[in-house]
């Protein structure tokens, strides 16, 4: 009877603002504690019926609470529900008795929150998060619908730009999940919104980490929102690149014809390119212009805006030659191999210099050393190192200097070369 009850309230819409419950009590015996504080604020004796639940949405059964006027009373998950595990309740009756919230560390090493019921229930909820490391936030959250949903987490930027997004969990009706935020960047202009295409009710707090011993606890102000509408356009996907390489000091205007451009909504011709700063490079809308004396490949930032919704950023690579002799600014990217962590790219920088950009290795392997070579022929090649064998490298940038006596005829690749094998560990050819 009171469960055909509740799904009739929380189904209708003129009701479903009215739900009154706590969404989230902490199980005896844990690290956190909830007292109940109820208040009786009338002049008349008044009953408090409660709905309680488990965590996994199964009914416990109701009690009922009677109050003399003006009395108070404290009680304890314990109290409510012996040999329970309560997780959350519904408050079924209206009635004018006041209940509050206490939570604080079993310990009694903080200062408790104290939160009123949740008198509302929405579909998508905003949260404005603290700043990671000093505090942490997190919810809880029932799912008050009459069938299962999935319940997601999204940031935001200030801007309107989602930065990341997440299924945190998947609830059955009238079940309770719990979330932390520090899964997500922190950020100082993005907030976060909790979602799902049935009502939530929310309880956000937020506790101290910063120093030992004792820890703060408050509520955090969330925020009902309509139902999220989201776009059945799908984002526009930039999967690769034309080889581009230009000589130094010349302009060059980026095209969307330039680069593969999946987007099943639109037609080529209705993607607009958006090229954005970057290092080595001055730009003029979509025309960029390498920097006085650079050579070398650069990493120019793109994105494909289709009029509704713009694509993940992808890094366009370029390559500038030399003005007076071509080889100079040729590029080879080195074969990825996950087994030494090989990762970068080399440059012929100058008629003297190799510069390996982006080089991570993890010093595994006997004798290793970088080779120049023809081809696939490094055996006999110049050697730019002593071994680097044992020395970590992540991402960073190495300045080798070419032989005396070798010239840039003698050599078209580079290899991370293990001598002791006569094995290419990673290669590329300059292109």
């Amino acid at each position: 009877m009171f469960r055909l009850w509740l799904s009739f309230c929380l189904c209708s819409c003129a009701l479903f603002a009215q739900t009154r419950m706590v969404p989230h009590v902490t199980p005896s015996g844990g690290d956190f504690e909830t007292r109940f504080l109820f208040v009786n604020n009338s002049d008349a004796a008044q009953t408090i019926q409660l709905m309680m639940f488990q965590a996994d949405g199964s009914l416990i059964g109701t009690v009922d609470r009677d109050f003399a006027p003006g009395e108070t009373r404290v009680e304890t998950p314990t109290d409510l529900a012996p040999g329970a595990v309560l997780s959350h309740f519904v408050i079924n009756n209206d009635t004018p008795i006041e209940l509050i919230l206490s939570y604080q560390d079993a310990a009694g090493n903080n200062s408790a929150a104290h939160v009123g019921v949740a008198d509302r229930q929405a579909f998508r909820w905003r949260i404005y998060p603290a700043t990671l490391g000093d505090a942490i936030d997190g919810l809880a959250v029932v799912n008050m619908d009459d069938q299962r949903r999935a319940v997601q987490v999204r940031q935001i930027r200030y801007s309107g730009e989602e930065v990341a997004r997440a299924t945190v969990t998947e609830l059955d009706p009238k079940a309770k999940g719990l979330y932390l935020f520090n899964d997500f960047t922190t950020s100082a202009d993005a907030f976060y919104e909790v979602f799902a295409d049935g009502p939530l009710a929310l309880t956000a707090l937020r506790f101290s980490t910063a120093g030992p011993g004792a820890r703060f606890f408050w509520e955090t102000a969330a925020v009902g929102l309509v139902r999220l509408q989201e776009s059945s356009n799908t984002a526009p996907m930039i999967t690769g690149q034309q080889i581009i390489d230009l000589e130094a000091g010349n302009a060059f205007t980026l095209t969307p014809d330039l680069l593969t451009i999946v987007d099943p909504d639109n037609e080529p011709g209705e993607i607009e390119l958006r090229v954005a700063d970057g290092a080595n490079y001055t730009r003029d809308g979509n025309t960029i212009t390498p920097v006085d004396g650079f050579v070398g490949m650069l990493d120019v930032p793109v994105t494909a805006f289709d009029g509704d919704v713009e694509s993940q950023p992808y890094t366009v690579a370029i390559t500038v030659r030399a003005a007076g002799d071509p080889r100079i600014g040729r590029v080879a990217m080195l074969r990825e191999n996950a087994t030494y962590g090989i990762t970068g790219r080399a440059i012929i920088l100058d008629e003297r210099t190799i510069r390996l950009e982006n080089f991570s290795y993890n010093g595994g392997g006997p004798d290793v050393r970088i080779y120049l070579g023809v081809g696939n022929s490094f055996a006999n090649g110049p050697v730019l190192t002593d071994t680097i064998s044992g020395q970590v490298y992540n991402n960073q940038t190495l300045d080798l200097t070419i032989p005396d006596g070798v010239t840039l005829d003698d050599f078209d690749a580079v290899s991370v070369w293990c001598t002791l094998f006569s094995i290419s560990f990673s290669e590329g050819v300059f292109n």
